[in-house]
């Protein structure tokens, strides 16, 4: 039944992507037709069928000169760069290995660690596939798959235990959902992990304190904020924006074009999506 209610929130919804709509035209018909130097990109699972989609990333970029690079090297690179990485916790990465190669790309991959296989209950890991809404595959990573991910070349990093909104925790909490990745993550892999994605990745999700307790532990931080690619690279900070596989390329390309700073200061929100 139709009420008063769901009414409200049908027109607040519509009246948000309308919103939402005219920002993204309004930027693009503003943006540099050049993708920025520094390019940071983000995704989530990598399932097979996601492959073709994917490869059209790749071949996009590597045709407009790009070298994929990790973490470290990005922060510093002076010639056109990209950062490739992933969020959450999927065994498709590990079945992607081969393909990555193919592409010739080194990956980042932020992992939660509530979901490993083989440490976790069935119960923790639908509980967490559900909280992040995920409807593909719910396999998540095993701690072999994880060192593999390294043994191959790519970087692991830690995305918080529980994919929590650290913005909605209290210091210690928040404290404790970095640190406690962080430390599973490193006696898996066999070293110190010193890169950290914060989950939802808007400035509203990591407070300040929290910037400065990461940069105390000397972790790399990356967000997740769509429009801030042009702004200047700051030490140990990356900024990235989604690729979404299920849309054309065209249109991921003019979300990377986009130049939201602004916007982004201004509202806490994302310019770039609709």
């Amino acid at each position: 039944m139709w009420t008063a209610t769901g009414s409200y929130w049908y027109r607040l919804s519509a009246m948000k992507r309308f919103i939402q709509k005219t920002i993204r035209a309004a930027h693009l018909a503003f943006a540099p037709p050049d993708l920025p130097r520094q390019l940071g990109i983000y995704f989530h699972a990598l399932e097979r069928q996601d492959w073709p989609a994917f490869r059209s990333c790749i071949d996009l970029l590597t045709r407009s000169g790009y070298r994929f690079v990790g973490p470290n090297d990005y922060l510093v690179a002076a010639d056109k760069v990209a950062f490739v990485s992933f969020d959450d916790n999927y065994r498709s990465w590990y079945e992607s290995l081969d393909l990555l190669d193919e592409l010739d790309v080194r990956a980042t991959f932020y992992i939660n660690t509530v979901p490993i296989r083989g440490r976790s209950s069935e119960t923790e890991i639908e509980d967490y596939y559900s909280r992040i809404n995920h409807h593909g595959s719910r396999v998540p990573l095993s701690e072999p798959e994880i060192r593999g991910l390294a043994e191959r070349g790519h970087t692991v990093g830690c995305h918080t235990h529980s994919h929590a909104d650290l913005g909605g925790l209290s210091p210690m909490r928040a404290r404790e959902e970095i640190t406690r990745s962080r430390m599973i993550l490193s006696e898996i892999v066999g070293e110190e992990v010193a890169h950290f994605s914060f989950p939802f990745g808007m400035p509203r999700n990591f407070p300040g304190h929290l910037e400065g307790f990461c940069r105390d532990q000397g972790l790399t931080v990356a967000a997740a904020t769509p429009g801030l690619l042009h702004q200047k690279p700051r030490p140990l900070r990356i900024h990235r924006t989604p690729w979404r596989l299920e849309r054309p390329v065209s249109e991921n390309r003019d979300n990377l074009r986009i130049d939201a700073r602004w916007f982004v200061r201004v509202t806490g929100r994302s310019a770039s999506e609709c």
